[in-house]
């Protein structure tokens, strides 16, 4: 049985064609509930980096980190985050724990004010996984616009300090949605 000391990670601006289909491949065993229409229209949004795990050749891993600027209560914020998956068959063994801290060293790279992310309020195993990075549950929804120009919005996100607890500490401690941009993260 391979075990977390036999992952490779890379980074990559622009996944290769191949890359690409393993990527797809992946999340589509990792986010079993999102149909195509929903991934087309939520889930778009251009990414900053593609963090690839792999064990030998296979792709175990991914997080695809973006970064946005947005206004929020009148401040301006520098806005970093990811999605993530790992392969069903090789959860527990600290896969996703490596891709975030290098998703996370990424965004702190990019001076990123915060982090955010969205999490299934039921997943307590990825709740505490992010927490290790120092995210919070948001205490409001927040929202995004779709691919076809609708704002929506949810629960379920999580906020992190990366350069600046202020705007950390603003957007925790308001009740108006955090606006995040283009597509559902």
């Amino acid at each position: 049985m391979n075990d977390t000391n036999e992952v490779k990670l890379i980074s990559v601006d622009t996944p290769s064609v191949e890359q690409a289909k393993e990527i797809s491949k992946l999340q589509k065993l990792c986010f079993v509930d999102v149909d195509d229409d929903e991934a087309g229209n939520d889930f778009y949004h251009t990414s900053s980096i593609q963090v690839l795990a792999y064990i030998g050749n296979k792709l175990v891993g991914w997080a695809g980190a973006h970064i946005t600027e947005q206004t929020y209560n009148e401040r301006h914020i520098k806005l970093g985050g990811y999605g993530i998956c790992t392969h069903p068959n090789f959860r527990h063994r600290g896969i996703a724990t490596k891709v975030v801290g290098e998703a996370m060293k990424y965004l702190k790279e990019k001076e990123c004010d915060i982090g955010f992310l969205s999490v299934n309020i039921e997943d307590n195993k990825s709740i505490r996984l992010h927490q290790k990075y120092g995210f919070m549950m948001l205490p409001q929804h927040f929202s995004w616009t779709d691919s076809k120009g609708v704002v929506k919005e949810d629960d379920g996100g999580m906020v992190a300090p990366i350069i600046s607890k202020e705007l950390f500490k603003l957007v925790l401690s308001s009740s108006d949605p955090l606006y995040v941009g283009n597509g559902y993260w």
